[in-house]
């Protein structure tokens, strides 16, 4: 992999400063803009409506998920999202005017009679907001890169889209931030890494260089730090598998030293995330395991005493970068459901006391059921944990009903809501 610290060299163009053009037929902040459609084919009938939105349609898809959980987002808004209007039909085309908010940055929308759809191919249309100097607005192509992956776009288109942006807008933290994160995501090998780590030190001290040091750029420069650790593993698992293929070729009585032994570990360790697997793909549908319990607030029980209304049970660990992520989206159901009967069973892998527990959830504000258990604990093993967090949500009569990646962000939030009502 080549990145040829292509950073570094378009920042110093500032291309921002030198940028002009001409925008006629685009969106221009605060301006009115003309969307035509020519119904090819005759895909739909004569009665179509534009329907369409700003920056982004809502959150219960996320980019983890890949273009069919980004599309979700386009069939189910965030409630006042999207703006439906009728379109005139002149000649042997369709018309609608809409007016461009000062504050928008992407303009995205599909057309339908109602009865059939053109999204794109599930891709949805398109368009920069400029402003009058003939830019793609701050964020503009920022925004656009969760509708690139919609439509399958490669890594490196991707890359290209946020490499524009910052170009244009170098002090776009966020969107440094992410290039670098999904540069270090194509690297496969220990090489590709060293080479990704190299470009980005070199943007980061041509930015010092051009925009002077500060805790922002700091920050920028910390996280690409932790994403290289983070892909450290990727290289790791190819030189294993390399490695497994190799043993699995020689006798086991021709097996000695470390070879031998990391062998037989890892056979260990695929036995047990076979097993977990195993359990995970049979549990939906079934009875939750049921088990003893003592919180950190010395109440005891066991899990089946929440039965009658929904609950989530949360394995999770302080030390677990994912797992402290997903808080904030824990408080807001709590927040939202309890009071409807909703609970939160969260059992820690922290090896650490009970009141270090005590003082962090208060901190944090999780004021629901804890359980502190240890890593690799009972309840942990029961369920098969051999990643964090994980996370079931357990319906009224006892049974799972959704686990894990259903689970995460906004998606538990919308799940809850089509439970409660």
């Amino acid at each position: 992999m080549k990145t040829g610290r292509l950073i570094g060299s378009m920042l110093l163009v500032l291309f921002f400063l030198s940028c002009g053009g001409n925008v006629e037929n685009e969106p221009i902040l605060g301006q009115n803009f003309m969307i035509r459609y020519d119904n090819h084919d005759s895909l739909l009938s004569d009665d179509i409506v534009l329907v369409y939105c700003f920056d982004y349609w809502g959150t219960t898809g996320n980019n983890y998920q890949g273009p069919e959980g980004l599309f979700r987002n386009v069939l189910s808004p965030d409630s006042g999202r999207a703006t439906e209007l009728k379109m005139e039909k002149i000649d042997s085309h369709w018309e609608a005017t809409i007016s461009i908010p000062e504050q928008a940055t992407l303009l995205s929308y599909y057309f339908t009679d109602g009865e059939k759809y053109d999204y794109n191919d599930k891709k949805t249309f398109t368009n920069y907001i400029y402003n009058e100097a003939g830019m793609p607005v701050k964020n503009s192509r920022f925004r656009n890169v969760d509708f690139l992956v919609m439509t399958g776009a490669s890594q490196e288109a991707i890359l290209a889209e946020i490499g524009a942006e910052i170009e244009a807008y170098p002090t776009n933290w966020i969107a440094q931030t992410v290039y670098w994160r999904k540069a270090f995501e194509t690297a496969e090998t220990f090489e590709d890494l060293n080479s990704v780590y190299s470009d980005a030190s070199g943007a980061y001290m041509d930015l010092v260089e051009t925009l002077g040091e500060s805790d922002s750029l700091k920050l920028v420069k910390a996280n690409f730090m932790v994403e290289f650790m983070n892909s450290i593993n990727r290289p790791l698992m190819k030189t294993n598998a390399d490695f497994m293929s190799i043993m699995e070729a020689i006798p086991p009585e021709n097996h000695y030293g470390p070879a031998k032994k990391r062998y037989q570990s890892y056979l260990e360790f695929q036995k047990r995330s076979n097993t977990s697997n195993d359990f995970m793909n049979k549990i939906i549908g079934t009875i939750a395991p049921d088990f003893e319990y003592k919180t950190i607030m010395g109440v005891e029980g066991k899990l089946s005493d929440f039965r009658g209304n929904y609950l989530l049970l949360d394995f999770w660990g302080t030390w677990c970068g994912p797992c402290v992520g997903e808080i904030p989206n824990l408080k807001k159901v709590y927040g939202a459901f309890h009071e409807k009967g909703f609970e939160i069973l969260s059992i820690s892998s922290d090896n650490f006391d009970e009141q270090k527990l005590k003082d962090y959830v208060t901190e944090k504000g999780m004021s629901w059921n804890h359980v502190l258990e240890g890593m690799g604990g009972p309840v942990q093993e029961l369920y098969k944990i051999r990643s964090y967090p994980s996370l079931f949500l357990i319906d009224p009569e006892g049974k799972v009903v959704s686990i894990n990646n259903e689970l995460r962000g906004e998606l538990l939030n919308a799940k809850l809501e089509g439970l409660y009502k």
